[in-house]
């Protein structure tokens, strides 16, 4: 099982979020705060752990991804 936050950690890192089709203004503005924020930690937490020589460790856990709820109710 993979969570949101895991999720959406890999797709900015694979850069797969480019490939995104966005019809929703406000998908699209949670997207664009999430990305820079996510980058900025992951710097921060691989610089911190280059300075202490050690792996480095779960920036995403800290920014939380965007949330989109689906409206279609089904069938």
């Amino acid at each position: 099982m993979v969570s949101n936050s895991v999720l959406a950690a890999v797709s900015v890192e694979a850069g797969l979020h480019r490939y995104l089709r966005i019809e929703s203004e406000s998908v699209k503005k949670a997207i664009d705060i999430y990305i820079p924020e996510l980058v900025e930690k992951q710097r921060a937490e691989y610089q911190e752990a280059e300075n202490e020589g050690r792996p480095y460790g779960q920036y995403w856990l800290e920014v939380e991804p965007p949330k989109v709820f689906n409206s279609y109710a089904g069938p």
